[in-house]
Parts: structure tokens; sequence; C-alpha cells
């Protein structure tokens, strides 16, 4: 049987990342693609790679790829050269600013097709020297690529804009998810003074997502007299300062740090609500994760989560920095069951008009074979 053969490469298969990768080879057909994912293994999920270890259709392949550029780089290239040269590759698919500098450059050796998805990564703002390097990178590397695919149209135009470019590669393929089937009933009754009400953020604790904003926010409604347990999923850098922030504010016993979890889902149906105080997002997967399984979701007014959330239609926002807004949101989210109420049925509709993994798979399947067949 003939396959169209497929590498992904990421430097960290972690978040949004990861997922997205996850649904492209855990959801295309195993009777018409075989994939390979090449990524630095010492930081990635355990549980996600023992998952994809397990499918016939998925080779993973460990290399030593470092975050900042350096000449290891071009001794990872040839060696990948070496390695997928003579497999048939028909795509070799970059995820992130590492990733994608290696398979445009991967493909053009090997005689295969590009496509790179930035996830944010090198589209965040930069400043100094340091923006000019990667936003000329990006430049040189746009002329090695077949296609772009981007997960929302924030990313879309923030690289339009590094690169000063319009073009026909260019694609807006919407991440999506699998929707739950679960009633969600349970989620509107309205929590009342003295019960605890359970929030919940997913993601590495980096200061770009925020979460000192969120943590800021609890305190004058815990002051109140409302039982607010915050419970933060995810492993980083910001996690002691976090902590310390939590003491400061003297609601170290209401902030819980739950470490990495593989299966956000299984976990997000449990909560009152979902906060994503991000300062930048490139798409927002938590949100349309948390919209599926009946929870209502608080996030911050940036990136791509400004195409996911209408503010007091299927979710609540508040302007990216300001805790006292996202103060605001919670207070009025708990005053108001009716409002509660809406937001989840409303969230639910939008992930399955707009945002479930079905459609996300079709699209990327006919973007995969078109190339397939130039």
């Amino acid at each position: 049987m003939n396959f169209i053969n497929i590498v992904h490469i990421v430097r960290s298969p972690a978040g949004g990342i990861r997922k997205h990768i996850l649904s492209i080879v855990d959801g295309l057909s195993e009777d018409e693609y075989k994939f390979y994912l090449i990524t630095n293994l010492d930081f990635s999920d355990v549980e996600f790679t023992k998952y994809l270890e397990k499918k016939s259709s998925c080779e993973i392949i460990h290399l030593n790829i470092k975050k900042l550029p350096q000449l290891n780089d071009f001794r990872n290239i040839y060696l990948l050269i070496k390695l997928l040269k003579k497999r048939g590759i028909s795509i070799v698919h970059g995820h992130g600013a590492k990733g994608g500098i290696y398979s445009r450059l991967l493909a053009k050796f090997i005689n295969a097709k590009s496509i790179y998805t930035p996830h944010g990564g090198s589209l965040h703002s930069m400043y100094g020297f340091l923006a000019y390097i990667y936003a000329f990178i990006e430049w040189l590397m746009y002329f090695l690529t077949n296609k772009v695919v981007f997960e929302s149209e924030y990313s879309l135009n923030m690289y339009k804009a590094k690169i000063k470019k319009n073009s026909h590669k260019y694609v807006v393929n919407l991440n999506g998810v699998k929707i739950a089937e679960s009633n969600t009933s349970i989620n509107f009754k309205q929590k009342t003074e003295g019960n605890e009400i359970k929030l919940a953020s997913f993601g590495a604790l980096r200061k770009i997502k925020g979460l000192d904003i969120a943590i800021k926010s609890i305190k004058p409604l815990i002051d109140k007299g409302l039982n607010i347990k915050y419970y933060i999923y995810g492993e980083g850098e910001e996690k002691e300062n976090l902590k310390k922030l939590c003491e400061q504010l003297e609601i170290q016993m209401h902030v819980f740090f739950k470490g990495d979890i593989s299966n956000s889902t299984s976990v997000m149906k449990g909560f009152y609500a979902v906060l994503q105080p991000s300062h930048h997002e490139s798409f927002g997967y938590t949100l349309i994760e948390a919209m599926a399984e009946g929870v209502v979701v608080i996030a911050s007014n940036t990136g791509g989560m400004k195409e996911i959330i209408v503010h007091q239609e299927n979710g609540l926002s508040f302007e990216s920095g300001c805790s006292l807004q996202l103060t605001n949101n919670l207070n009025d989210l708990i005053k108001n069951p009716e409002l509660y109420k809406k937001l989840v049925e409303q969230g639910k509709k939008t992930v399955i008009e707009k945002f479930n993994e079905a459609s996300m798979l079709k699209n990327i399947d006919r973007i995969y074979k078109e190339l397939d067949k130039l």
C-alpha cells in the first residue's frame, strides 16, 4: 500500500502544539498516512510520546533540538537528510519557529514539499536587534515554503506583518477539538456563597501566560467571603514566583499547584470556570476544550482568543493585564445564574459550529493531498 509519508518537526511538543500534532496523527487515516515525529524528547510529555509510540502509523525520532540558534542545528539537519532521504517523504510539516526552519531546509534537500505552522513562536512581540533577525529569517524561509498553515486569523496577520508579503501560500485552518457528548446541565447550577467555587488554568507556568493576573483577581472575592479555590495545572519557571505572590496576598490556602497533566479535558468538567489570562496567545486550545466540556471560559482579549470569545455571548473577556476586570467578570458570573447558563450553552454551540476537530482534519487532509500531487 502506498502511504503519504509526512514528517512533523517540533522542538518541544507541549501545550497547543502537542494537541495540534496529536489531533492530526490520531485523526487522519492510518490506511493513507505514515507519520514521523521528530522532536526533542527531553522536553516532551511522557504520556504523549507513549501514546504515539503505540500507533503503527507513527515513528518518533529523538533529536537534540535547542531553543536558540546554534551550530548544532546544521549537524541535526545533516543527520535528518541522511535518515529520511530514501524514505519517500512527501511533506515536511514544521511547527513553531525552530521546527519551521528545520522543516523547510530539510524539505529542500530530500525533494519534499514543506508546510510551516508558526503556533505563535516567532510571531510574538520582540524588540531590538533580535526582532530584525527573526523577521529576516522568516522572510528568507518564506521562499522555501509551499504552504503556511495558520490556526487563527491573528497568526496570519502577525506573520504577514513580519515578512511584508501577501500570498496564495497562506491557509487558515482553525484548531478544533472533539465535542463532549455528556450532558452539561450539571454546570447550570449556580454556586452560592459558602460553597466552593472551583476555578482552573492550564498551561506552562511562564510570564507570558499572565497567571499572576488571575491570582490577583481572586483576592478581592476571597476577602468578600467567597470560597474560591483556584487550581493551576502546568509547570514552568514562574512557579516559585507565583507561589510567593500567593503568600504575599495571604491566599495560599486557596491556590493549588497541580503540576503537568496529560489530558486536561479529563478534569475540566469539574470546574466552575476556566481562566486564560495570557498576555499573548496565538490561538487558545484550552478555551475550546473547556467550552466543549460545558465549562465557562474567561480570557484576556488578546491574540487568537479574540476570535473565540464574544464577551457575554459565549464567554467573558477582559483587558490583558487587568486583574480588576477579571475580578468583575467573576463577580458578575457568580451573581448571575442565567448568564452562566447562557455562556455554557453558547460556548458549546460555538465549538460545534466553528472549532470542531472533524472540520480541522478535513482541511489538513485536503492540504496534504493537494501538496502530495504536486
